[in-house]
C-alpha cells in the first residue's frame, strides 16, 4: 500500500478539501504542517516552489490543490463510477475551489474602504 504525506501550511485553506477526502476513504496520510521557517528551509523540494504538496511513498510528488485532490479521490474510489458521477464530483470540487479563494479574499483583504466593522 501507498504511503501519503501531505505538507501544507499550519491552518486549512487549500489543503482541507485533501484531508477530507483521506478522512472519507478511511486512508492514513501524514499531515505535515509547516511554519514559515520550515517552509522556506524545503521550498526548493516543490516542483513549483508553492504548497500543498502530496508526497507518495517518499519520492513521487505532486503539487496544486485540485490536481492533488483529484488524484486523491481517484486512488480511493471516491470519483464516481462513470463520466456523469465524475463531472459531478468535479463540480463539486470546484465549486469548493471558488468558495475557498472568496474565503482568502476576504480574509486577506487590505482595501479599509472596502472593510465592514
Amino acid at each position: 500500500m501507498a504511503r501519503y504525506k501531505l505538507i501544507y501550511f499550519k491552518g486549512r485553506a487549500r489543503a482541507e478539501l485533501i484531508r477530507l477526502i483521506f478522512h472519507a476513504a478511511g486512508e492514513e496520510f501524514e499531515d505535515v504542517q509547516l511554519d514559515d521557517q520550515s517552509w522556506q528551509q524545503i521550498r526548493t523540494t516543490s516542483p513549483t516552489g508553492s504548497l500543498p504538496m502530496l508526497v507518495i511513498d517518499g519520492n513521487e510528488q505532486l503539487v496544486q490543490s485540485m490536481a492533488i485532490a483529484r488524484f486523491v479521490a481517484r486512488e480511493f474510489g471516491l470519483a464516481g463510477k462513470d463520466r456523469f458521477q465524475q463531472a459531478l464530483v468535479d463540480s463539486v470540487a470546484d465549486a469548493m475551489n471558488d468558495l475557498l479563494g472568496d474565503v482568502v479574499e476576504v480574509t486577506f483583504e487590505d482595501d479599509s474602504r472596502r472593510m465592514v466593522d
